[in-house]
């Protein structure tokens, strides 16, 4: 049980200092988003066989892993 408690305060602390080196404003179901974002893209990106060049897309993969979290 101790272990959880740990993680899960390790967790909200790194969101936090994500939050505030990027000048954003904290909100744990905006970075929850960008998480499950970043997954999904992989996975897109994986399963369609592409190999994406990373700095042609640079802007467009940052407007997709931001897509609908929350603007403050």
């Amino acid at each position: 049980m101790n272990f959880n408690f740990n993680a899960s305060l390790a967790t909200a602390n790194l969101a936090k200092a994500y939050a505030i080196r990027n000048n954003k404003a904290f909100s744990m179901i905006s970075i929850k988003t960008m998480i499950h974002n970043v997954f999904l893209l992989q996975r897109f990106i994986a399963l369609s066989g592409i190999r994406p060049n990373k700095n042609l897309n640079d802007k467009l993969v940052k407007g997709l892993i931001e897509f609908a979290t929350i603007a403050a």
